[in-house]
């Protein structure tokens, strides 16, 4: 594979030979590569602009949500507190009528004033936790902008997301995100040097000691009969690619 295919694979490019779509509608390296200087920064410049704004408006709505938030927990509390004084009275009246009929309406009310209650705290708590989600996720966009910029690290990210989502499930928030980094920063150091090097003054990156090399003693060949098996399914099924296993793969177990 010559240099220039290597460059373009790097940023998604795939020759004939692996290319899933129409082979009449394949590009040549060169092609690809033409575009991509052509797209992305514009591309990055867009995704940029739409994610401030996107902030912003969440912001916005952010703060109206508090707002209703706190007048309807009023609302609710309020109508409880109703409710449940006219079953209690309700209740008492039917004691002295001796009606039992009445007795069981009135605490039929009663129960229904109180599941309203807690159906309404629920979803307060689960609001809530969307909220907190929200936080985490913003947190991560602000510590890590190669995640909306760099179009191959994002690619890369994703394939890590769905393998985690797949492997590892007791990962949520921000140690999901985090994993997610580490796999990506692990299987990309390269990119990753470019990213965080100083600029240049006609703004370009400066690199130290050239790209790295990943090791290769975690192969494909070493993996058990099992985790190969579940591999190549994952690998059939676009979860994954097999780097992306073999980078995560634990095999301090074996």
């Amino acid at each position: 594979m010559s240099e220039i295919e290597e460059q373009a694979k790097n940023l998604g490019w795939e020759p004939l030979e692996t290319f899933r779509g129409d082979p009449d509608k394949h590009i040549a390296a060169e092609t690809f590569l033409e575009r991509a200087e052509t797209n992305m920064p514009m591309m990055a410049s867009n995704n940029k602009r739409l994610q401030s704004e996107l902030l912003n408006l969440r912001r916005s709505v952010d703060e109206f949500k508090e707002f209703s938030t706190a007048a309807k927990d009023r609302e609710v509390k309020a109508a409880y507190e109703q409710a449940r004084s006219e079953a209690i009275e309700e209740q008492k009246a039917a004691i002295r009528e001796q009606d039992t009929e009445a007795f069981g309406r009135a605490k039929d009310k009663e129960i229904a004033a109180e599941t309203q209650v807690q159906e309404h705290q629920q979803k307060s708590a689960e609001d809530a936790q969307s909220k907190e989600q929200a936080a985490i996720y913003q947190e991560f966009l602000g510590e890590n902008p190669w995640f909306s910029e760099n179009a191959t690290l994002y690619t890369a990210a994703q394939q890590n997301a769905t393998f985690l989502q797949n492997q590892k499930p007791h990962l949520q928030g921000r140690e999901f995100l985090d994993e997610m980094v580490r796999l990506t920063k692990d299987q990309n150091p390269s990119l990753f040097e470019e990213e965080t090097a100083p600029r240049t003054e006609d703004g370009g990156r400066q690199i130290a000691g050239g790209p790295r090399r990943r090791a290769k003693a975690h192969s494909y060949a070493n993996l058990p009969a099992e985790a190969k098996a579940k591999c190549d399914g994952w690998v059939k099924e676009g979860l994954l690619t097999q780097e992306v296993y073999l980078e995560s793969y634990d095999w301090d177990d074996e």
